[in-house]
């Protein structure tokens, strides 16, 4: 094996805490692990657990309880939701151009974050600790697409 940095000579150096071989190069002194190993995103979680994972959290269950039942760490599952939020991201900014749309609903949701504002403004907390929190949303009538 050659060393990512120098392009020269290997040796074995032991293993990592989670069992992959370790490297190091006899010119430069730099260790590193063999990464031809693992998947193409680092996971070491097959693709039908994370799956699973995914399809849990769609139905409502909890990190928590997708963890428990699964035996994946919560931060996997995290990365995983995060991944699986920008491809989505991606993908919808790439195919959905130029609709046409008849009706639009809008609505907005409310909520609050630390305390609500007038309650804020009352105890005079600091604009930071925030208060009213809005979401607006734009549905398409017929397709149920969410437009904003």
């Amino acid at each position: 094996m050659l060393c990512p940095h120098c392009e020269s000579q290997t040796r074995r150096f032991g293993r990592n805490r989670s069992g992959s071989q370790r490297y190091r190069c006899d010119v430069c002194r730099a260790t590193f692990t063999d990464d031809s190993t693992l998947s193409v995103d680092r996971r070491r979680v097959e693709e039908s657990r994370m799956t699973l994972c995914l399809r849990m959290l769609l139905e409502g269950m909890s990190i928590r309880a997708t963890e428990r039942l699964t035996g994946t760490n919560r931060n996997t599952i995290l990365t995983a939701l995060v991944d699986a939020g920008e491809r989505c991201q991606r993908f919808l900014d790439r195919t959905l151009r130029n609709l046409t749309v008849n009706d639009v609903e809008v609505d907005e949701v409310w909520g609050f974050c630390w305390c609500k504002e007038k309650v804020r403004e009352r105890r005079q907390y600091p604009l930071e600790l925030s208060g009213d929190a809005y979401c607006f949303t734009a549905i398409e009538r017929t397709t149920k697409l969410l437009l904003a």
